[in-house]
């Protein structure tokens, strides 16, 4: 099974709708699950960086925990803005059924959640519900990579 760990609620339909696709897609290739968790709130529009480090480091708690459930022999991919660029062939590689992917929040990831791995969906900042998205779609297209589909160019 392939995980997506994620801070923040599926606020909006169109979004919804779009990952409710791909998950739908990727369901021909593996079973896949969407693991949401609470992003800490921050009171101030621009928080000091100790409150950002508190919070951070209250959602690697939750991280952890849920990392722990999962089977010994799953990898975890971090998302993140400085992770190593990859193009779709080399995140192809990165797909199969013992795959979490996780996305952090708002602020990003605590330093001290330790992955397998850590990769950038680019440079661009992107809201983090279209993120999800994004990597739904490249697990799609690894698959069908993989299985000698149509559906990459």
């Amino acid at each position: 099974m392939i995980s997506i760990v994620y801070f923040g609620r599926r606020k909006e339909r169109f979004f919804r709708e779009a990952d409710d696709e791909y998950i739908k897609r990727i369901g021909g290739y593996s079973k896949i699950q969407l693991i949401e968790l609470p992003q800490s709130k921050l009171t101030q529009d621009t928080p000091a960086p100790a409150h950002i480090a508190a919070a951070l480091d209250k959602e690697a708690v939750a991280l952890r925990g849920v990392l722990a459930k999962l089977p010994k022999d799953t990898r975890t991919v971090a998302l993140r803005i400085d992770g190593d660029v990859v193009d779709s062939g080399c995140f192809a590689g990165l797909v199969n059924d013992n795959v979490c992917f996780v996305i952090g929040g708002s602020h990003g990831l605590s330093d001290s959640v330790v992955t397998d791995r850590s990769i950038s969906l680019g440079r661009l900042t992107l809201p983090h519900e279209l993120a999800r998205v994004v990597l739904l779609e490249q697990i799609y297209r690894g698959f069908t990579i993989r299985s000698g589909g149509k559906y990459h160019k």
